[in-house]
């Protein structure tokens, strides 16, 4: 399990790297961004459900099952977010990096059985609590706490939501489908999120 903490600790520290280097400071950039948490976190629950479906074993299936309730709802953070910052979601299009990024695990579920999903969420959950203080204090003192939710509880609530990640992987014989799906949803994440800056003016144009 040492090996595989490291590999998260590392691919996480590239992951943050990435994460605030990406202009989130500006109010297109961070609308961009909401805008596609919002379009993935809106089959957060589906994915967690459909991997309950697809466990092999009662208590993964279990963990799964609770996983989904505490998502439940989730993306109205991000859409709350993005609201009270001046935007809505109808100005946005979902980019073909963030399908990518999410729809991926529907398929592994399906072909490998549902804990091969844990990859995924070990990843996203320690990249949201390792997200520095120091860097969602700055983004809430320029985009305002109202629109800064979603970074703000996620940041404090994926700390427990780790450990029981990896506490759930423990129980695994077999890592190398996690280790592959952590690799995988880092790439996947960062390409997102460098799509994020690219297209910053997306949500004004389509509002004009």
């Amino acid at each position: 399990m040492s090996k595989l903490k490291k590999l998260v600790d590392n691919e996480v520290a590239e992951m943050i790297d990435f994460f605030m280097a990406a202009n989130l400071e500006s109010r297109e950039v961070y609308a961009n961004w909401l805008a596609q948490t919002y379009f993935y976190t809106s089959s957060s629950e589906d994915i967690l459900l459909f991997c309950a479906e697809k466990s092999k074993k009662s208590d993964m299936a279990k963990r799964w099952l609770e996983h989904a309730d505490e998502e439940a709802g989730h993306e109205n953070l991000a859409l709350g977010d993005l609201k009270r910052l001046g935007f809505k979601i109808e100005n946005f299009i979902e980019f073909e990096e963030t399908k990518l990024f999410y729809q991926s695990q529907f398929f592994l579920a399906q072909k490998y059985s549902g804990e091969s999903v844990l990859g995924w969420v070990l990843i996203l959950e320690a990249f949201a609590a390792s997200v520095p203080k120091e860097y969602i204090d700055k983004l809430i003192s320029i985009h305002g706490k109202p629109a800064t939710r979603f970074m703000f509880i996620h940041s404090n609530e994926d700390v427990e939501h780790v450990e029981k990640a990896y506490q759930a992987v423990e129980k695994l014989d077999n890592l190398d489908l996690i280790i592959e799906n952590i690799k995988m949803t880092k790439t996947r994440y960062l390409s997102m999120l460098k799509k994020c800056n690219e297209a910053k003016n997306i949500g004004f144009e389509k509002a004009a």
